[in-house]
């Protein structure tokens, strides 16, 4: 054995061997706590769009229920509509207007 100072070779070496092993776990250790809180994400979200999914759904029951649930109108529907609202717009201005002879 090589002494140097209070310490062998041997134990120093040992302790650089012990060092290494103990780095090599930690860095094992901080690899399966991230691969352990990706899982933990993953569940999260999956949860959290099950949730999603059950308030749509429930969303749609109440409103069926409660029959407020209406088709949306078609294109030709909301011209339907719009024309008709000016129609009854035009005959209101017509007859306010003063009637006048040509």
């Amino acid at each position: 054995m090589v002494q140097h100072g209070n310490a062998s070779w041997d134990v120093v070496s040992q302790a650089v061997v012990e060092v290494g092993e103990s780095v090599e776990a930690s860095i094992k250790i901080q690899r399966l706590k991230g691969k352990i809180e990706g899982l933990v994400t993953d569940r999260e979200m999956e949860k959290v769009k099950k949730e999603r999914e059950k308030a749509k759904k429930r969303k749609v029951k109440n409103r069926e229920r409660e029959g407020t649930t209406e088709k949306k109108k078609t294109e030709k529907e909301n011209m339907l509509e719009r024309m008709m609202k000016m129609e009854a717009t035009l005959e209101c201005l017509s007859k306010q207007l003063p009637q006048v002879n040509y």
